[in-house]
């Protein structure tokens, strides 16, 4: 499959792939199963894919290890030299409404519990909970991780979300 200038943004585009060329270069030459637990990507069908769509950015040695074609070499120093970072506005923007809404939350909940004569124990009781969910959700969408781990933050957020409206 040859890869021309036009399609090198679509190829690049994606993080996945951006990730296998950086550690293709890091580390030289991969086994598909050390390249799959170095990108802790947990299924196979998804490597296959976006090695597929590297093309000839990449290819295998004899010993069966991937490495960089002299086009994956130039796609890396594309990467490095023009970096696509995330832009900062959106990253803050996020931040400040997870800020607002946690705040408003927790204010929320306190004027609920003295006006509702709950006792100050519950009332705490609530606000810890509702602070650890809003950490899992925070690390959730800010920092995700792979499957695994998201599935541990969400089960833990459900069950916090759980505890605080029982009983």
């Amino acid at each position: 499959m040859s890869q021309g200038i036009a399609s090198l943004h679509k190829i690049l585009k994606d993080e996945t792939r951006r990730k296998i060329i950086l550690k293709l270069n890091e580390k030289t030459s991969l086994t598909y199963t050390d390249l799959m637990e170095s990108l802790e990507i947990v299924s196979t069908g998804t490597l296959n894919y976006h090695l597929k769509i590297l093309g000839d950015l990449i290819k295998k040695n004899d010993s069966g290890k991937y490495l960089l074609s002299e086009k994956g070499q130039l796609a890396y120093r594309i990467l490095t030299e023009f970096p696509n970072g995330e832009p900062q506005a959106t990253d803050k923007r996020i931040f400040k409404a997870w800020i607002l809404l946690f705040t408003a939350t927790v204010t929320i909940t306190g004027i609920n519990g003295y006006y509702t004569n709950i006792p100050m124990l519950r009332t705490a009781l609530i606000l810890a909970i509702e602070i650890l969910s809003f950490g899992f959700a925070f690390y959730i969408r800010i920092r995700p991780s792979h499957s695994g781990n998201r599935a541990f933050f969400v089960a833990v957020g459900l069950w916090a979300l759980a505890s605080c409206s029982g009983s």
